[in-house]
């Protein structure tokens, strides 16, 4: 197996492991992890208008400063999805924060070979929600999108899509994980981007 995909399969694994983790406490004792993400989950993809994403950075509220853009814009998004999900004091609520897992792509990665150019960087996000959370968010999204960024120029499209199947008890890594994570096997030895994975509730969110 090339490294890269060795590499991505290994992210792949770990997001599995999170998710598991996540999933435990909240599903049903008889219940199968990916029953409950079948119910819980979205696979979110973010879109970046390359232009607005630099100069739309807010002065107040801003996320650490060594994150991309693209990851600053995401952390605000997922703490107004929060605030909307479990209130104001949602920081002092960690333990009822969905869990999002995301991780950068660029165009093409799925045709590559060998590593190509750096074109349109995305974030691709799992989420997963604890019970009666998804259709909130769901419902919400698109005021999410206007509240985090100020005005909606800054994502140019979300894609929301249900995961309608995602074993992450099996030997090899779920599909939606080894999707999400196809870019980090190349980016572990090329480092085109330095900011390429995040997985929140963070413990600087508390």
């Amino acid at each position: 197996m090339k490294s890269y995909r060795k590499n991505a399969e290994e992210y792949a694994k770990w997001f599995d492991e999170i998710i598991r983790s996540y999933v435990e406490p909240l599903k049903v004792e008889w219940q199968p992890t990916e029953s409950y993400l079948q119910r819980n989950a979205l696979l979110v993809t973010f879109n970046f208008d390359r232009r607005e994403l630099g100069r739309r950075q807010p002065a107040t509220d801003v996320s650490p400063s060594d994150r991309s853009h693209e990851f600053q814009a995401l952390d605000r998004f997922y703490k107004k999805a929060c605030r909307k999900l479990i209130g104001s004091n949602y920081a002092r609520r960690r333990s009822e924060q969905p869990l999002m897992i995301a991780a950068a792509d660029v165009n093409h990665t799925r045709y590559w070979k060998n590593a190509g150019e750096i074109e349109n960087v995305h974030l691709h996000t799992i989420w997963v929600f604890q019970p009666g959370q998804m259709k909130t968010f769901g419902d919400q999204c698109q005021g999410l999108v206007e509240i985090a960024s100020g005005s909606c120029d800054v994502f140019r499209q979300i894609d929301i899509r249900a995961i309608g199947a995602m074993n992450v008890d099996g030997k090899e890594p779920s599909r939606v994980s080894g999707y999400v994570s196809k870019f980090l096997g190349f980016n572990t030895e090329m480092m085109a981007i330095g900011d390429d994975v995040a997985v929140y509730p963070t413990p600087d969110v508390c």
